[in-house]
């Protein structure tokens, strides 16, 4: 029994991000769409008759796509609600964010995804108006109050060398909404460009800007720390697309031979485990090292300590007028 289930419900994404496949659109077929409710039902019963998911199943409604964008997510969660499955959720916040109180109990854990924290980070990255996101994020947090939410609220804030000083800011709004802050460096979320990077391979010009935004001085460490008998995490996970395609992995793009087993409803629950460990882009991936990389993201120690609040004042800095931040500064001093 796999105790975590990625469902993509959404094969669409509205986020620009050049490193990842849905945002450069690298690695799809032109065929993405929003998973039918009813398709939804039916895989879930039959991997439940299977033994292959159960109640201590968590399952993730995304993996490439945006699922608040998904025309009916309150059907998609009442689905989960009547089996008494718990999800989990991940989200750009570029649209408003609500559950229906039947559905929350079963939500353990959302996940904000941020490229920074200003509106020039944004249009480097997701391509979004970042006020309109701040909204989204207070509308969400004055609904899950007024339901009594006990899960999890997190912010994933993926660090480029452009949003370094952002850290603090992200940090403070974080703590004053008693959302859990998880910094770590942004990696290039696209098997080809990651493979074609790993192995010296990648065009100049993608190389270059890779080298001017991403954080990339610890990766030859960290490669070098793979264990010889590194055992892959998605062997141990159940990954579904919008089509209810059995997937080797959640890595893996649409365009490679190797992306799906097969569908959820002709496989066998013996197919899925021998054929998940089995594929030819496994040996591939853990070679170079990618599978590693992407289960082991690195937080730069700018990241883990937290600022003084002399520090996160001259963070803020440039919000205030020269006399105003003059006069805080010298406040704090004293």
């Amino acid at each position: 029994m796999f105790k975590t289930l990625v469902f993509e419900i959404s094969g669409v994404c509205n986020a620009r991000c050049p490193y990842c496949i849905t945002g450069n659109r690298s690695g799809g077929t032109g065929q993405e769409r929003f998973l039918d409710p009813a398709r939804f039902e039916g895989a879930l019963d039959r991997l439940l008759a299977q033994g292959l998911i159960g109640p201590k199943t968590v399952t993730h409604l995304y993996n490439w796509g945006e699922p608040f964008l998904h025309p009916d997510l309150p059907g998609i969660l009442r689905i989960l609600a009547r089996r008494n499955l718990r999800f989990i959720i991940s989200t750009n916040a570029s649209r408003p964010m609500s559950f229906e109180r039947e559905s929350l109990p079963f939500l353990k854990h959302i996940f904000i995804s941020a490229p920074g924290f200003s509106q020039a980070s944004y249009d480097r990255i997701h391509g979004f108006q970042f006020g309109t996101v701040l909204e989204n994020i207070e509308g969400l947090l004055a609904s899950l109050r007024v339901s009594a939410f006990t899960g999890k609220r997190e912010m994933l804030y993926h660090i480029y060398q452009f949003n370094l000083d952002e850290i603090a800011l992200a940090r403070r709004f974080c703590q004053d909404k008693h959302i859990l802050f998880s910094p770590y460096a942004a990696y290039l979320n696209d098997y080809n460009q990651a493979l074609s990077y790993l192995n010296g391979k990648m065009d100049y010009a993608l190389l270059r800007r890779v080298s001017q935004e991403l954080l990339l001085f610890y990766l030859d460490d960290l490669l070098a720390a793979q264990p010889s008998d590194y055992v892959c995490q998605q062997f141990s996970q159940l990954t579904l697309d919008e089509n209810c395609q059995v997937l080797t992995c959640c890595v893996a793009p649409k365009n490679h031979p190797d992306y799906a087993l097969g569908s959820v409803f002709d496989l066998s629950a013996e197919d899925i485990r021998t054929r998940k460990v089995s594929q030819g882009i496994c040996k591939e991936c853990l070679c170079a090292g990618v599978a590693w990389w992407t289960h082991n993201p690195h937080v730069p120690g700018i990241a883990q300590s937290r600022p003084s609040k002399l520090g996160r004042l001259v963070q803020t800095s440039r919000q205030l007028t020269l006399g105003g931040m003059l006069r805080k500064l010298a406040g704090k001093i004293k």
